[in-house]
């Protein structure tokens, strides 16, 4: 496994691990988000820089409007409004893109994620699967970051089936995965 990838999977792992171990007293599905995850403001940035990310949303709508059937365009679409802390509308722009392009992996990964950002664990999971099953037998693929994280390591399918796997910090309590199928 490459050093990276190896790095990558333990941060997630991390993360992950840290908010399941938050959660495991109770049931996560019922109970509504304390108010200060459900969109919450985007990380302090200088005027000019959220200016910036202003213009990049208004950007990534134009291009759905123009290119409805492109699926990039509405992950794209999400992605910026996820960057302005705005997660419950990218949850919604995920789940359209869902609705109109089901094989696409992307989707559920990315609303997955987010559905973390709002400690709804079982609905992530779910996505988490989902997205497994779609890319199964599929190459590795690296995604572009529109937001680079801290050690600029971009997305990668291995991460996803990592989270999916039987006994992953995910899935404690559950013995089966749809990657184990």
């Amino acid at each position: 496994m490459n050093h990276s990838l190896l790095i990558t999977i333990l941060l997630v792992a991390l993360t992950i691990s840290a908010l399941v171990l938050a959660t495991e007293t109770g049931n996560t599905q019922n109970k509504k988000p304390p108010a200060e995850l459900v969109d919450r403001p985007a990380p302090q940035v200088s005027a000019e820089t959220r200016k910036e990310m202003e213009v990049r949303l208004d950007e990534a709508r134009r291009r759905l409007e123009a290119k409805p059937n492109d699926p990039g365009a509405r992950i794209w679409l999400g992605r910026r409004l996820a960057y302005l802390g705005r997660f419950s509308e990218a949850i919604e722009v995920y789940s359209e893109g869902i609705m109109k392009f089901p094989w696409d992996a992307r989707f559920y990964r990315h609303r997955g994620h987010r559905y973390i950002t709002l400690r709804k664990f079982d609905l992530a999971i779910d996505d988490f699967e989902k997205a497994a099953k779609l890319i199964k037998g599929k190459p590795d693929e690296i995604e572009p970051d529109g937001q680079p994280n801290v050690r600029n390591h971009p997305h990668r399918h291995a991460a996803l089936q990592y989270l999916v796997s039987p006994g992953s910090v995910l899935l404690p309590n559950r013995p089966e995965s749809a990657c184990a199928e």
